[in-house]
């Protein structure tokens, strides 16, 4: 979802973010689909994903997603802790959280099994941070630019 919601609010900047999605941890499965329930949910924000559109990827197959990643968005401190884990040779001041980008602190808990209920709350706390997140972002990669 949070993928999904990013790639919409950064059209305007088109060619400046190259977004990836993956996972690590209990939930990260290769192929996976996105759940009906995330869709819906992203459906009633105005964002309609076919079900062939999103396909999980776990990163501890895919190193190449990470180490070729400027900034790395975890839900939680955990998924942080588990990527830092998994690959050591990373800088640590890439990997954030969603809503540490936010400049709050604490984390997304993932809606996985908790029905439309769950991936409900789960966008709204997205979407409620996800201009401050936007923000920053745009904020790191001025500085990115800057001489």
């Amino acid at each position: 979802m949070a993928w999904a919601l990013l790639q919409r609010a950064l059209v305007p900047w088109r060619g400046l973010f190259e977004l990836d999605s993956g996972g690590i941890g209990t939930h990260a499965r290769e192929g996976g689909l996105m759940s009906l329930d995330a869709r819906l949910s992203l459906k009633e924000a105005g964002i309609e994903l076919d079900e062939n559109a999103f396909r999980s990827k776990d990163l501890k197959r895919h190193p190449e997603a990470v180490f070729g990643a400027d900034l790395v968005i975890a839900m939680t401190q955990e998924q942080c802790s588990l990527l830092l884990d998994a690959f050591p040779e990373i800088n640590p001041g890439i990997v954030h959280t969603w809503l540490a980008l936010a400049d709050e602190s604490g984390d997304i808990e993932d809606p996985c099994g908790k029905g439309p209920e769950g991936a409900g709350a789960c966008l709204r706390e997205l979407e409620r941070t996800l201009p401050s997140v936007v923000n920053n972002l745009l904020g790191l990669a001025l500085k990115s630019f800057t001489p």
